[in-house]
């Protein structure tokens, strides 16, 4: 998010619906903005093979946005399977990944 509003040129009414606006256009611009995203944080003690996580999203997701896995680690992610309580994934050994799982509302496939 690239705004920058200087809080102390804040004087009049119309000066905060323009700073507000600014803020809508950045956030409008967003990807996390354009979808329905909850953010996760997964630990597995072990190498997995198809594990079943409980997301609780009541709607089943369709992309992932993986922003973190322990190094070295690598993440499969099942989408054929995953449904409105659970998503599955499986992993190369041990790890933390985190993740926005979820859907985005622009295009489809």
């Amino acid at each position: 998010m690239g705004v920058n509003i200087r809080v102390d040129a804040i004087k009049t009414f119309s000066d905060v619906r323009d700073a507000l606006q600014k803020i809508k256009e950045s956030l409008d611009g967003s990807v996390l903005a354009k979808g329905e995203w909850s953010f996760f944080e997964i630990t597995l003690t072990a190498a997995v093979s198809e594990f079943t996580y409980t997301h609780n999203l009541m709607f089943t997701p369709t992309d992932v946005i993986q922003v973190a896995v322990t190094e070295g680690v690598t993440v499969t992610w099942h989408y054929q399977s995953f449904n409105r309580v659970n998503i599955v994934l499986s992993t190369t050994g041990a790890c933390v990944v985190r993740a926005y799982i979820g859907r985005h509302r622009e295009g489809s496939i």
